[in-house]
């Protein structure tokens, strides 16, 4: 073990310590590039893209620009100036804060988040002046130290430039171990787990002599590329989820706050479709059950396409019946417009699959009910997760999505009432299974010959709503 120490303190000869920070260098900016490709759009990456960017970049121009300074005496400008490790420090603060921002602690935990942050950047702007004040005493009394006899860097002016850069690699590693034991969402755990551990891997390449420090940086790498991995692999199993389930904005809304944020339960408006078949029953018994799959793909599929194109979330798929949220998870402030015009939109692109697979003694119909108020949404379940929506108005809709005929389109009071209700008849009084009878309303007919219903509920069944006259 003694004998290992000393030859890790022992620098490497010029040529090979050269090739080994260049290939290290060079190896960290490539992966750092990829991942950062990969996602683009997500912040948290595109920080530690940055931040792998900026080690990448210093680890590879780091013994070349010392060995020129040795055989000219020329100080380059990238020994005046250090931005790589201005830019590696930047993005890995900007990193912590962005995770921080998708964890959202309170308390002592939020504080201590904030310090380490505020640490890094302030570690960068000290480092980024101490270099630009004493670029001699920089290159001759730390790096030219450290690369050629780190055991005998002990004086004042080494102190002065290794103490900011300690206090970098404490807040970075403290703030991933404190976000790491934070409620956030598990693919951004295990990437701040693998960078935690990493960190004081990267914490050898400003303290161990040339080359050896390439070598060190080459483990860290390892270590945050495995985890960079697991981390893409479980995205990819989410986006998998998410393109079937949730619409594009949600998807968006992820990459910015994370999944747990964004499914975390909280109650809110929203507007609630729910959609079914008439004669299914019938109609999967006549048909062999190959038929009956692709039916049911068919009827999934125009009926994914018009959820995404208004902005909703599918629920639920029940046999030949949909629950479908406007609003949630992502809100909306139109989510009864959009609610009614997505109920109307499913009633033209399911007509199409009916036409296909109805016949003489096939006969097929649907029925929607649209109803809108507060509910609670979110994410439930230990092992396996599911996001659910609880409250009256899903109720509602389905009550209402029962009573509708072939081509109706039943919509409550709530949901008229945010949609803007104009042209809507009396309809009298409608009996629904546990509810007590109500007024119910219908909209003047449409070319389409499709009826828009618009039930009152009483206050006994939803509390939150308000009641309209005739």
């Amino acid at each position: 073990m003694l004998d290992l120490l000393n030859l890790a303190m022992t620098p490497m000869p010029p040529l090979a310590a050269t090739v080994a920070c260049l290939i290290v260098g060079i190896s960290c900016i490539v992966l750092s590039l990829g991942f950062g490709i990969a996602e683009p759009r997500s912040p948290v990456s595109r920080s530690l893209a940055g931040c792998g960017v900026g080690a990448g970049l210093t680890i590879a121009t780091h013994v070349p620009l010392i060995q020129f300074y040795e055989a000219t005496g020329h100080l380059h400008w990238l020994l005046r100036v250090p931005i790589f490790d201005a830019l590696l420090m930047v993005a890995a603060g900007l990193w912590l804060q962005r995770i921080t921002r998708m964890a959202a602690p309170t308390g002592r935990t939020l504080a201590v988040a904030l310090a380490c942050v505020w640490g890094i950047w302030m570690s960068s702007l000290i480092v980024l002046g101490l270099a630009i004040a004493f670029p001699e005493q920089r290159i001759t009394e730390f790096i030219v130290c450290l690369g050629r006899a780190p055991q005998r860097c002990t004086g004042d002016g080494f102190w002065i430039f290794a103490i900011p850069w300690t206090f970098f690699f404490t807040c970075l590693f403290g703030g991933a171990v404190l976000l790491f034991s934070q409620r956030i969402d598990p693919a951004e755990r295990v990437r701040a787990a693998a960078l935690a551990v990493a960190v004081p891997f990267f914490g050898g390449i400003p303290n161990l002599p040339a080359g050896w420090n390439a070598c060190c940086g080459m483990l860290g790498i390892l270590i945050l590329t495995n985890g960079l991995i697991r981390y893409h692999s479980m995205r990819g199993e989410r986006a998998q989820f998410l393109s079937r389930f949730l619409s594009p904005e949600v998807d968006r809304l992820v990459r910015y706050r994370g999944l747990d944020q964004v499914m975390r339960p909280r109650q809110i408006e929203i507007t609630a479709v729910y959609c079914d078949l008439r004669g299914f029953t019938r109609l999967s018994q006549l048909l062999a059950s190959e038929q009956v799959v692709r039916l049911l793909e068919e009827y999934y599929e125009s009926l994914g396409a018009a959820v995404a194109e208004f902005g909703g979330t599918i629920k639920d798929y029940a046999g030949d019946g949909a629950l479908i949220l406007v609003g949630a998870p992502l809100p909306r402030p139109d989510h009864a417009q959009k609610g009614i015009a997505l109920a109307l939109r499913l009633r033209d692109v399911i007509r199409n699959v009916i036409a296909h697979w109805a016949g003489p003694e096939m006969k097929l119909g649907m029925g929607v009910g649209v109803a809108s108020g507060l509910v609670t949404v979110g994410a439930i379940g230990s092992t396996r997760m599911e996001y659910t929506a609880v409250g009256p108005a899903v109720n509602m809709a389905a009550r209402l999505c029962g009573q509708a005929r072939d081509g109706e389109v039943l919509v409550d009071a709530r949901a008229a009432e945010l949609a803007g209700a104009q042209g809507l008849e009396s309809r009298g009084a409608l009996e629904m299974k546990g509810v007590s009878v109500t007024d119910h309303f219908s909209a003047a007919a449409r070319p389409s010959d499709v009826l828009v219903g618009i039930c009152n509920e009483p206050e006994t069944v939803m509390p939150a709503l308000q009641r309209t006259s005739c």
